[in-house]
């Protein structure tokens, strides 16, 4: 009577298998579940930051864009792999141009007869098919993101180099 409680099963192997492999494949769609939650959790956070700048602008602004920036100082040391540091809001207003970080880290006010504003199709800082803004102190890279999330709604130009030339027309009317 031992000895047929000692025998082999087949099926109890087969179950036990199956058992590891559904706990294996169940914490593999839990860590997936989890990535894309806070994905979409940020890509709402950045939405509503750029509703918001968009809901605190003056009145009577001539140009406005949603835009992603880059001031070219390292953003941590080890293995600069990001782009861009951040979003803001770039526009322009009684003769000058605007930049407003989302965080309200970044921004700056720009006087377009001092500014040198220059297309760049080549990587320069990590950064192409953008545009920067250069003041003689600091040069800012911006891109307008078209690549849009889920649940983006906030930009309505439809190109970076749309941006740089009515920025350009602006810089030279008002200079």
């Amino acid at each position: 009577m031992l000895s047929n409680l000692i025998k082999f099963n087949p099926l109890i192997a087969y179950m036990g298998t199956l058992v590891s492999f559904l706990i294996i494949f169940g914490v593999l769609l839990l860590f997936c579940f989890l990535f894309f939650y806070a994905a979409i959790q940020d890509a709402k956070k950045k939405d509503k930051q750029q509703l918001k700048l968009l809901q605190e602008l003056p009145e009577h602004v001539e140009l406005k864009a949603i835009v992603k920036f880059n001031i070219g100082r390292p953003q941590g040391r080890f293995l600069k792999e990001k782009k861009f540091q951040g979003s803001g809001l770039l526009y322009t207003l009684n003769q000058q141009i605007f930049f407003k970080d989302a965080f309200e880290m970044e921004d700056k006010i720009f006087n377009p007869s001092e500014i040198v504003i220059k297309w760049h199709d080549e990587a320069e800082e990590n950064v192409e098919n953008s545009f920067s803004l250069d003041d003689g102190q600091e040069k800012i890279y911006f891109h307008i993101d078209n690549s849009k999330f889920l649940f983006s709604n906030a930009n309505n130009l439809t190109s970076t180099y749309e941006l740089f030339r009515d920025l350009k027309e602006y810089q030279s009317v008002n200079n």
